[in-house]
């Protein structure tokens, strides 16, 4: 059985640098990185984690369904 898909928000924070979760399904997770790519690479071990601590991962299969808002410019 899957589980059902972790909705995870991210944004990126051009102060200091920095992709995280703005938002998550896991109120507990918190996570960021100088990437986006890095970013999503730690997502599946700290989702583990929050699952695992709290009894709630019933197998090892689970989606991450990944939010982000792009800002942009029609082009003149």
């Amino acid at each position: 059985m899957v589980e059902a898909p972790i909705t995870v928000n991210v944004a990126y924070d051009p102060e200091i640098d920095v992709w995280y979760v703005k938002a998550s399904s896991l109120a507990e997770l918190n996570v960021g990185a100088k990437t986006v790519d890095k970013l999503i690479d730690k997502l599946p071990g700290a989702v583990t984690d929050i699952l695992e601590e709290s009894g709630r991962l019933r197998n090892k299969d689970f989606s991450i369904n990944l939010v982000t808002q792009v800002r942009c410019r029609a082009a003149a």
